[in-house]
């Protein structure tokens, strides 16, 4: 099998202990046991049943909306950071449309495998820079997952764009002299992803508001807590205690 390589792009962009996400998206060819997004549908191909399946057994989980919540919440923390930020600080698309998911031997996606590096596209709107991240990738992905699991789109989809605030929330810190973004363009991508509730198209925007302000007085004191906008669920999964930003913390 031909070596799977990190992007050079993305190794700059995610230096020292970060470099994780540069390595999990990598040029190179798909095997068949991988999921290929152009192949994803309303009923779901073989290879991502079985990630399901491997993934319930692996954490003993019999309940199937919260397998695929915690599939795509795994995947997406492990995928969608290297993406997003190539489109955020570089400018960078990446070819979505003929990428695959190489899940591990517990089914959790652990690689997106692209065909080739992508294409710059420095100064473009951000329709143009995130169309693939949210039609060629997301689209597709969360229409099947919620086929195969059960878990609701809207579950999904917020999932998504706990990452996708992640990702801006530290982005200001990986710019560097060189890319194409700013602080200002930074803060109008995020804008443009997250605070609208529609795209420019009039289609309905998935990734709207995933994260909410919340202030919250205990002991005498008020703080402001950034929670997300729906639990994943992954409490239900034995061993794992609520996430920290999760809305249910507000319950305590």
């Amino acid at each position: 099998m031909s070596a799977l390589l990190p992007l050079p792009l993305l190794l700059g962009l995610f230096p020292g202990p970060l470099r994780q996400y540069a390595e999990a998206v990598v040029a190179g060819p798909s095997a068949p046991a991988d999921i290929a997004v152009a192949m994803l549908g309303p009923t779901p191909a073989n290879p991502l049943s079985w990630a399901l399946q491997a993934s319930a057994a692996h954490h003993g989980s019999d309940d199937a909306r919260v397998t695929g919540s915690v599939w795509a919440r795994h995947g997406f923390s492990s995928l969608l950071p290297g993406v997003v930020a190539a489109a955020a600080l570089a400018h960078h698309v990446l070819p979505l449309r003929d990428a695959a998911i190489r899940p591990d031997g517990h089914g959790r996606a652990v690689t997106l495998l692209l065909p080739h590096g992508g294409e710059a596209l420095h100064g473009a709107p951000p329709q143009q820079r995130y169309g693939a991240l949210l039609d060629d990738l997301l689209v597709p992905l969360v229409q099947a997952l919620a086929s195969a699991s059960g878990a609701s789109p809207r579950l999904l989809w917020a999932n998504a764009g706990a990452v996708v605030a992640e990702v801006f929330r530290h982005a200001p810190a990986l710019l560097r002299p060189g890319l194409p973004a700013t602080g200002a363009t930074l803060a109008q991508d995020a804008a443009w992803l997250m605070d609208t509730r529609t795209r420019p198209d009039g289609r309905d925007n998935p990734l709207h508001a995933p994260m909410r302000a919340h202030r919250v007085t205990r002991d005498g004191t008020t703080t402001t807590l950034w929670l997300r906008r729906l639990c994943c669920l992954r409490y239900r999964v034995h061993g794992f205690p609520l996430c920290g930003d999760c809305p249910r913390q507000l319950l305590r």
